[in-house]
C-alpha cells in the first residue's frame, strides 16, 4: 500500500470550501514499488485512485482496490442480458456463462472492449451481428442454437431491429461504462 496524505480531512475541507467535487492531494507510492508517484490520487465514489500509476485504495487507505476486468464485466453483462431475455419470454435464452461456448464468451469480452472505446449501441449491434455471421449463424424467425445452421431473429439491419432489442444494446453499453468505473476489493494480479 502506498503512503497517504497526512491530513485528508483538511484536504477535503479545502476542496469543499472551493466547491470542488473531488478530494485531491493524496500522495502515494506506485503499486508494487517503493517509488513515489508524482501525481495526486483523487477520492471518487469511496475510493482513492490515480489514473497515472493505477494506485487505488478504500477511502481510509486500508484496503487495496482494483477495477473490474473486461472478462468480469462481460460475465455481469451476460447475466444482465440473460435476465432481460427471460423477462421478455424469449425462447432459448443464453445459457450460464460457464456453459456458454468459449468463442461466444470471447465475443462478449470484445463487445465490452468496444463499448469502453466508445462504440454506439448501433455499432455494438453491427459488430455483434458480423461476428455471429462469422460463427455460421443465419437469420431465422426464432433463436435456435441447435439448428443446422443456428438461427437468430436479430440478424437484421439495425433499423429492422425491434425497439426492445435496440434498448438492450443501449443498456449493455451503459452497463459496461458504469461497471468500468467501479472499484472492487483486491489487486489486478488477483483478478488475472
Amino acid at each position: 500500500m502506498g503512503s497517504i496524505d497526512p491530513d485528508p480531512e483538511a484536504t477535503a475541507a479545502m476542496n469543499a470550501a472551493a466547491g470542488l467535487p473531488l478530494f485531491t492531494g493524496r500522495r502515494h507510492t506506485k503499486p508494487g514499488t517503493t517509488d513515489q508517484c508524482n501525481y495526486d490520487a483523487a477520492l471518487y465514489r469511496g475510493a482513492w485512485s490515480c489514473d497515472r500509476c493505477g494506485y487505488a485504495a478504500t477511502a481510509d487507505g486500508e484496503r487495496t482496490m482494483r477495477r473490474l476486468t473486461d472478462r468480469e464485466i462481460a460475465i455481469i453483462c451476460h447475466y444482465n442480458a440473460q435476465g432481460y431475455q427471460d423477462v421478455l419470454g424469449q425462447p432459448a435464452p443464453a445459457p450460464s456463462w460457464h456453459t456458454f461456448p468459449e468463442e461466444r464468451r470471447a465475443m462478449v469480452e470484445r463487445q465490452v472492449a468496444r463499448a469502453k472505446r466508445g462504440y454506439s449501441p448501433r455499432e455494438l449491434f453491427e459488430s455483434w451481428r458480423a461476428e455471429m455471421v462469422e460463427l455460421g449463424w443465419v437469420w431465422g424467425p426464432v433463436k435456435d442454437p441447435d439448428a443446422k445452421p443456428p438461427t437468430h431473429p436479430n440478424l437484421v439491419d439495425w433499423d429492422q431491429l425491434p425497439l426492445w432489442e435496440q434498448n438492450k444494446d443501449s443498456a449493455f453499453q451503459q452497463a459496461v461504462l458504469n461497471y468500468a468505473l467501479m472499484w472492487v476489493p483486491g489487486t489486478a494480479e488477483a483478478a488475472a
